[in-house]
């Protein structure tokens, strides 16, 4: 508690630290002191005449009248700044338990400098010395901000980024949380860019960490994001985040090496899809050295028998070398198997012996020739080879 010597020569200063008593020659004495009223609590030195208050935290003067014993004495406690009284205002909060009586600043500002007053009234003839305070208010001290965060999110993927400053916000009154990509706000409520496909949203935790949540992730979204804490007296406090996109890309082409001759009638492609089992297609095509393959071209045939995918090559030669691909696109990427086709000249002269001599007419008036072939698998890639004469029976 405050204690003082008292003096009964009216005029004369008790002196505790800085602070000046002014007592009467009633031998009452009231003693005045300050309170910063910010999150933790802060107490000025009891008996400090001058304080210092941080723009937008709150400010709490205090009368104590322990002096007088008997609360039923004061009326009323009036305040005064720069010698006007202060009325009924938001941003004043008037209290008083027993003898003390308090006069709480929401939100300092430039404007509430200067001397304060709190002048009590007594139910009886009495003097009591008006306490008297200064208060002088400055700039908020920022934080170092940490370095910059490095954040790498999948390409239609999701990802969070999150400022740990609750324990900065919550000491001031109107302090502004904006978001800003590369230096500008996001364009809309729920989009960074107007024309991206990617979404936002922002919430604070019960911990009160302020979050940005990022859905449906675009390249165009990428960039430095910050968090940006704007103090009442206008300075801003940023957390940065360099956030990268990385491309979602399918796997590679499954490769196959295909040859075909132009003894063969036509050259026939297949893709088997079941290996994708559930996954949704939402198109399918053939292509050739890049270009989609129309069904209406009359020199390939597609057909398919479920998961299996065929293209026909009619009326194979040489014209028809070149990388085809069967393509699944599907949600975010295609996957594809690319085919090598390589078309080999003719070898039949060299796959057969001469023409055999006819045989006789048969019963039908007809006499038969053949050729044998003699390199492998020729049942398979000619079939039999013969001639008909019905002239000469």
């Amino acid at each position: 508690s405050f204690s003082s010597e008292l003096k009964q020569s009216s005029g004369i200063n008790a002196e505790y630290g800085d602070f000046p008593l002014l007592l009467s020659s009633t031998f009452f004495v009231m003693v005045c002191f300050a309170l910063l009223g910010v999150l933790v609590a802060l107490t000025a030195v009891q008996g400090q005449y001058t304080q210092t208050f941080t723009i937008g935290t709150n400010a709490t003067l205090l009368c104590s009248f322990k002096s007088l014993e008997d609360p039923s004495l004061i009326e009323t406690v009036k305040w005064f700044q720069k010698g006007k009284r202060l009325r009924t205002n938001p941003r004043y909060l008037y209290s008083s338990d027993g003898l003390d009586y308090t006069l709480t600043i929401i939100g300092v500002t430039k404007k509430d400098k200067g001397k304060y007053l709190c002048s009590p009234k007594t139910v009886v003839d009495m003097e009591v010395a008006d306490g008297s305070f200064t208060i002088k208010v400055q700039k908020a001290r920022l934080p170092n901000p940490p370095p910059a965060s490095q954040l790498t999110l999948p390409q239609h993927g999701s990802g969070q980024i999150n400022c740990n400053f609750a324990a900065g916000k919550d000491a001031y009154i109107g302090m502004e949380l904006y978001w800003t990509r590369d230096g500008e706000r996001f364009e809309t409520e729920d989009q960074v860019l107007r024309e991206s496909e990617s979404t936002y949203r922002t919430f604070t935790d019960e911990n009160g960490v302020d979050h940005l949540a990022l859905e449906n992730v675009q390249g165009d979204i990428a960039g430095a994001y910050s968090c940006n804490y704007q103090y009442p007296d206008g300075q801003v406090f940023s957390m940065i985040f360099n956030i990268s996109v990385r491309e979602l890309v399918g796997p590679k082409d499954v490769e196959r090496v295909i040859n075909f001759k132009e003894d063969y009638l036509s050259g026939s492609l297949s893709c088997d899809l079941s290996g994708l089992g559930n996954t949704t297609i939402n198109r399918f095509f053939w292509e050739r050295e890049g270009e989609e393959i129309s069904s209406n071209d009359t020199k390939y045939e597609m057909t398919e028998n479920g998961n299996s995918k065929r293209l026909e090559i009619l009326d194979i030669n040489e014209s028809d070398n070149g990388i085809y691909r069967c393509v699944a696109e599907l949600q975010y990427y295609p996957i594809a198997v690319r085919f090598t086709v390589t078309v080999e000249p003719s070898t039949k002269d060299e796959d057969f012996e001469d023409w055999s001599e006819f045989s006789v007419c048969d019963t039908a008036g007809k006499k038969y020739r053949f050729r044998v072939c003699t390199s492998e698998n020729c049942l398979e890639r000619y079939g039999y080879v013969y001639e008909v004469d019905a002239e000469q029976c």
